[in-house]
């Protein structure tokens, strides 16, 4: 999405394309050419273009707890930028990454999945982003990037469970904390930096 779009619209209807697609293909995009996902995909563009941000806003998940915060759509907190991926760190849960992983940085992830010999240690992901990588519209969707704070998706300063909040102790010791961590699209993030080999990423960041 260019980077001429105002940061929130870009948001808005990078969410609305995101969530609308898995509902349509149920998340099995495997189930689908590259073609059907790019002719689903243009005309979910076309739908969130139609629609204002406030209609835009509805689509938010309603679970998640930055979701009344951006439905106030605050454009003075929320801006374009470009961060080198050692910066940035993903939510603790993401797929079948093991928590040595996600405890570490943007880095981490991009290193394990840009190996093709490690794709045993989290297939699931593994496979998603490669098959992520080779989609164009899929990649111009901009992931939402937050600054730390206590809204975050999942509590990095304060976590103390093993995966999946099972409310085991945890046993791994490093645990980053990142100038901000990726609240949603943690897959295409890694996609986007696969397909470029890039080591930066332009995401939306928002100051809570």
């Amino acid at each position: 999405m260019p980077k001429d779009v105002d940061p929130l619209t870009a948001y808005l209807r990078s969410n609305f394309v995101q969530r609308k697609l898995k509902e349509k293909t149920h998340r099995r995009y495997s189930d689908f050419t590259d073609d059907q996902l790019a002719n689903i995909v243009g005309e979910l563009h076309k739908e969130a273009q139609a629609l204002s941000d406030e209609k835009l806003t509805d689509t938010l998940d309603p679970e998640k707890v930055l979701t009344p915060s951006l439905k106030r759509l605050p454009r003075d907190r929320i801006s374009w930028w470009t961060a080198d991926i050692s910066s940035l760190v993903t939510v603790l849960w993401v797929g079948d990454l093991p928590h040595e992983i996600t405890h570490g940085t943007l880095a981490d992830v991009v290193s394990l999945v840009r190996d093709p010999d490690k794709r045993s240690v989290a297939p699931a992901f593994y496979d998603k982003v490669h098959r992520l990588r080779n989609l164009p519209f899929i990649l111009k969707l901009p992931s939402l990037a937050v600054a730390p704070s206590n809204s975050q998706r999942s509590s990095r300063k304060n976590h103390r469970s093993g995966p999946g909040n099972t409310g085991s102790a945890c046993t791994v010791d490093r645990l980053e904390e990142g100038k901000a961590y990726i609240e949603d699209g943690n897959h295409r993030a890694v996609a986007q930096l696969l397909a470029r080999w890039a080591d930066s990423l332009t995401v939306i960041r928002y100051d809570v």
